[in-house]
């Protein structure tokens, strides 16, 4: 799955595009005119126009059957599933291409230099509602020793407790002797 950042245009490869006669000869030229482009922006089609005069949805060969498209900031607005269509029934089969539209930080803090921006809205299905001044409070409270501590184990009886532990389990029984 490739990524692309909302609401900024982008160049994304496409293809290769293959000829529809035998399945496998790559097409490197085009009439644009005769091709129907659409992109889906999750369940809504919209036809786009492609062009050779730079801009916004240029479609130009890059090598190989390969070929770059340009998208506008517009074109890819939506966040959520975005799909580029391109059929010419008569010279090529049909082209998909999947993408998913990310919010500016969430595509950032993947390629860019930005980092994840997380708000704690939940815990356990309890709603949060602290704010930092009250996070702040809390952390300032002076932490009190512990002073009875008649409940806890010590080492050395831990120490014990896990020898009797092992010497319970049985003995691993030996091979018989075939010979």
């Amino acid at each position: 799955m490739n990524f692309l950042k909302q609401n900024t245009a982008c160049e994304i490869i496409i293809g290769p595009i293959l000829d529809c006669v035998d399945g496998k000869t790559l097409i490197e030229t085009l009439v644009l005119a005769d091709i129907t482009a659409a992109i889906y922006k999750g369940s809504t089609r919209s036809a786009i126009t492609l062009t050779a005069s730079g801009g916004d949805n240029n479609f130009t060969h890059i090598a190989d059957g390969v070929w770059k498209l340009t998208l506008s900031a517009g074109n890819v607005d939506t966040l959520g599933q975005l799909k580029i269509t391109l059929r010419d029934d008569d010279v090529f089969l049909s082209v998909a291409e999947d993408f998913t539209v990310l919010p500016a930080n969430a595509y950032e803090s993947l390629y860019g230099t930005d980092k994840l921006q997380v708000d704690l809205t939940q815990v356990n299905g309890a709603a949060q509602i602290a704010t930092l001044d009250t996070i702040q409070a809390i952390a300032d409270k002076p932490v009190t020793p512990v002073t009875d501590i008649s409940g806890l184990q010590t080492i050395e009886q831990a120490a014990t407790d896990k020898a009797e532990i092992i010497a319970a389990i049985p003995a691993k029984p030996s091979k018989p002797d075939l010979g």
